[in-house]
């Protein structure tokens, strides 16, 4: 579409865009991640803000909400000085109706107690600390069976509190 400026000095004619500018967008794959973005949506946790922005698919952020929810899930199980701080946890699931707290923590064996004592200490007490590693497991590296193998601290005291967590519940489900 044209425009006509019609002055007393010159007859200006200059195109003139119809409708809507054009935006330029860019497609999700190409963005960033930014722990700064992160901020800015205090009530998403990292995970389901890099889901939000296309850098895991649904299947990956499923399997990390796993791993978040069986790592504090156990702490809240197992008792102790993190169960007062739990409430600062973001957790969905706070307790189960069908859990006898105090009944379960007296069957489970003294070594796997001790154990999971250490192990809890180090792994999480805090919900950054369980993202954090599996952004790392499942986001960075996308291949969570060779990591698993690999000598990382992070991902090493995730799986022994995942196989902890295995012991307790097949210990608990073997006697009731």
């Amino acid at each position: 579409m044209y425009s006509y400026n019609l002055s007393a000095n010159s007859y200006v004619c200059k195109k003139v865009q119809k409708g809507r500018p054009k935006k330029n967008i860019t497609p999700l794959s190409n963005q960033v991640f930014k722990p700064n973005e992160a901020s800015r949506c205090e009530n998403l946790s990292t995970l389901e803000f890099i889901y939000r922005v296309g850098k895991i698919n649904k299947e990956e952020y499923e399997a990390g909400l796993f791993y978040e929810k069986l790592a504090r899930k156990s702490i809240y199980l197992t008792g102790g000085p993190c169960v007062a701080n739990f409430s600062s946890c973001k957790l969905s699931e706070k307790s189960s109706s069908n859990i006898k707290t105090s009944d379960n923590v007296q069957s489970f064996e003294v070594k796997i107690l001790k154990k999971w004592k250490k192990i809890k200490q180090i792994l999480i007490c805090e919900s950054n600390a369980v993202e954090m590693t599996v952004f790392k497991v499942i986001v960075e590296n996308k291949m969570r069976k060779e990591l698993l193998s690999i000598g990382n601290k992070d991902i090493k005291l995730l799986k022994q509190g995942l196989s902890v967590i295995f012991d307790y519940w097949s210990k608990i489900n073997h006697h009731g």
